[in-house]
């Protein structure tokens, strides 16, 4: 299990090299990294940086620049990215359709059912948020079957 780096651990990212690097990810993979994305690209990134024998971020976009292979691309867009999947990740989200979101529902599908309920799970890797959602929503609606889902 990797420990969490802390602030001592990361090697410093100018406003800079987080342009470069934010700019290359949305332009190679649609992925848009927000100034507050900044310490976990720093944090997901310095490791690999020391493993290759680098010392900055600057050294390191330069030898992404030069890797015609695209291998180091692909290392980069798996260190930024989340590559893990369980059931009820993202906590905060299922409470808020459980305590939000499936309460106002409830109601409106009183006054004009049957009620379409669409849930779009983007990216949902291997099934487990859209099981998840599923099984929320089983638990959720005791008239489930009347829905139209």
């Amino acid at each position: 299990m990797d420990i969490l780096p802390t602030n001592e651990d990361l090697i410093p990212l100018s406003d800079k090299e987080f342009t470069y690097i934010a700019t290359l990810m949305y332009n190679r993979f649609g992925i848009h990294l927000s100034d507050q994305k900044r310490v976990l690209v720093a944090g997901r990134l310095s490791k690999r940086i020391r493993q290759l024998g680098f010392t900055s971020f600057t050294q390191y976009i330069k030898f992404l620049e030069s890797d015609t292979s695209g291998a180091e691309l692909s290392e980069l867009v798996n260190r930024i990215t989340t590559n893990h999947s369980y059931f009820f990740r993202e906590q905060e989200h299922f409470e808020f359709l459980t305590k939000t979101i499936l309460p106002a529902l409830e109601s409106k599908q009183q006054r004009t059912f049957p009620y379409p309920l669409r849930i779009w799970s983007a990216g949902c890797c291997t099934g487990e948020e859209a099981y998840s959602i599923a099984i929320l929503l089983t638990r959720m609606l005791p008239d489930i079957q009347n829905w139209n889902i």
